[in-house]
Protein backbone atom coordinates (compact mmCIF):
# COMPACT_ATOMS: atom_id res chain seq x y z
CA UNK A 1 0.00 0.00 0.00
CA UNK A 2 1.59 3.12 -1.04
CA UNK A 3 0.90 6.70 0.91
CA UNK A 4 -0.62 9.23 -0.69
CA UNK A 5 0.04 12.79 0.15
CA UNK A 6 -3.75 15.07 1.19
CA UNK A 7 -4.94 17.09 -2.15
CA UNK A 8 -5.65 20.74 -0.91
CA UNK A 9 -8.07 22.00 -3.55
CA UNK A 10 -8.63 25.41 -1.40
CA UNK A 11 -4.87 26.89 -2.04
CA UNK A 12 -4.94 30.49 -2.79
CA UNK A 13 -2.02 32.07 -2.84
CA UNK A 14 -2.77 35.45 -2.82
CA UNK A 15 -5.26 35.05 -0.09
CA UNK A 16 -3.06 36.51 2.06
CA UNK A 17 -2.36 39.35 -0.33
CA UNK A 18 -6.23 40.23 -0.45
CA UNK A 19 -6.83 39.61 2.89
CA UNK A 20 -4.29 42.29 3.88
CA UNK A 21 -5.70 44.97 0.94
CA UNK A 22 -9.21 44.84 2.71
CA UNK A 23 -7.65 44.73 6.00
CA UNK A 24 -5.66 48.21 4.87
CA UNK A 25 -8.82 49.67 3.57
CA UNK A 26 -10.75 48.86 6.23
CA UNK A 27 -8.48 50.87 8.31
CA UNK A 28 -8.69 53.88 6.05
CA UNK A 29 -12.22 53.86 5.93
CA UNK A 30 -12.27 54.03 9.89
CA UNK A 31 -9.56 57.24 9.43
CA UNK A 32 -12.05 58.90 7.30
CA UNK A 33 -14.99 58.41 9.50
CA UNK A 34 -13.17 59.63 12.32
CA UNK A 35 -11.60 62.53 11.00
CA UNK A 36 -14.26 63.68 8.44
CA UNK A 37 -14.35 66.86 9.98
CA UNK A 38 -10.56 67.80 9.22
CA UNK A 39 -11.92 68.08 5.69
CA UNK A 40 -14.87 70.72 5.68
CA UNK A 41 -12.61 72.73 8.25
CA UNK A 42 -9.23 72.82 6.56
CA UNK A 43 -11.05 73.48 2.93
CA UNK A 44 -12.89 76.44 4.87
CA UNK A 45 -9.37 78.09 6.09
CA UNK A 46 -8.54 77.52 2.62
CA UNK A 47 -11.20 79.70 0.97
CA UNK A 48 -10.96 82.12 3.89
CA UNK A 49 -7.29 82.90 2.75
CA UNK A 50 -7.98 82.85 -0.72
CA UNK A 51 -10.54 84.81 -0.19
CA UNK A 52 -8.86 87.37 1.71
CA UNK A 53 -6.28 87.26 -1.13
CA UNK A 54 -8.36 89.09 -3.33
CA UNK A 55 -8.51 85.87 -5.69
CA UNK A 56 -10.88 85.36 -8.64
CA UNK A 57 -14.06 83.23 -7.89
CA UNK A 58 -12.45 80.29 -10.10
CA UNK A 59 -9.30 80.09 -8.26
CA UNK A 60 -11.17 79.60 -5.04
CA UNK A 61 -13.21 76.90 -5.94
CA UNK A 62 -10.24 75.08 -7.21
CA UNK A 63 -8.37 75.89 -4.36
CA UNK A 64 -11.09 74.33 -2.28
CA UNK A 65 -11.51 71.39 -4.41
CA UNK A 66 -8.08 70.75 -4.21
CA UNK A 67 -7.39 71.30 -0.41
CA UNK A 68 -10.41 68.59 0.16
CA UNK A 69 -8.66 66.18 -2.15
CA UNK A 70 -5.72 67.00 -0.40
CA UNK A 71 -6.84 66.25 3.02
CA UNK A 72 -8.60 62.91 2.18
CA UNK A 73 -5.57 61.46 0.39
CA UNK A 74 -2.81 62.50 3.29
CA UNK A 75 -5.51 61.41 6.34
CA UNK A 76 -5.74 57.82 3.56
CA UNK A 77 -2.37 57.20 3.17
CA UNK A 78 -1.28 57.98 6.86
CA UNK A 79 -3.62 55.65 7.59
CA UNK A 80 -2.13 53.12 5.61
CA UNK A 81 1.35 54.31 6.76
CA UNK A 82 0.61 53.53 10.00
CA UNK A 83 -1.17 49.88 9.99
CA UNK A 84 1.43 48.60 6.97
CA UNK A 85 3.23 46.41 9.59
CA UNK A 86 0.14 45.47 11.27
Amino acid sequence: MTQTEPVITDFQPFQATRDRRAYLNHCTKISLKKRWAWIPALTLVALTCTYLLNAHPWEIVMTALITALTVTLSIALDSRRRHQYD
